[in-house]
């Protein structure tokens, strides 16, 4: 994560960029133990009226935990600070992909876990389809890949939404 433009799309057909967010010197700072860290993934999501930031990192064991939450605050130089590290989404769930991002609330969608990360994992790797992240309980449940689509030839994967078996049907 570099930068982040805030945008106002109610200037006619060219989008104006009002402010601009730099970020890159906030990750290297958010693990304080003496070992290099490899990201796999940072996204920005709005859960229950906040900006969040899930940093996932590479599951080699190397990392304490395997994704991290943080709240976003826009500091007066333009620079990003994430100086609360979210224990819990209580009954919210983060759903992260490439260029997706969004909650649901496991109320709202019970087929969901509530307080869990869903993320898509590498198309390279047809094992797991999407994993998910226990937040409160730092264990990971990987799904797999659903056999009909390993024998497709058009070679599809979740680069950037997911397609759950059950429906994810909000209650009326």
């Amino acid at each position: 994560m570099g930068t982040i433009a805030i945008c106002d799309l109610n200037t006619g057909t060219d989008p104006k960029s009002i402010q601009i967010f730099y970020g890159c010197h906030v990750l290297p700072t958010l693990c304080t133990c003496d070992r290099h860290h490899r990201r796999c993934g940072v996204h920005l999501v709005t859960c229950n009226g906040e900006l969040l930031l899930v940093v996932l990192y590479w599951g080699n064991g190397n990392h304490p935990s395997p994704a991290e939450v943080y709240k976003l605050v826009w500091a007066p130089n333009q620079r990003l600070e994430l100086p609360e590290r979210v224990m819990s989404l209580g009954d919210h769930s983060l759903f992260v992909g490439r260029g997706n991002t969004f909650a649901l609330s496991a109320k709202e969608f019970p087929a969901i876990k509530r307080n869990c990360i869903y993320y898509a994992d590498k198309p390279h790797h047809k094992r797991y389809w999407i994993s998910v992240f226990h937040l409160g309980s730092h264990v990971v449940e990987k799904i797999p890949y659903p056999q009909e689509l390993k024998e497709d030839r058009t070679n599809w994967t979740p680069h950037a939404w997911f397609c759950p078996r059950t429906p994810l049907l909000k209650q009326q």
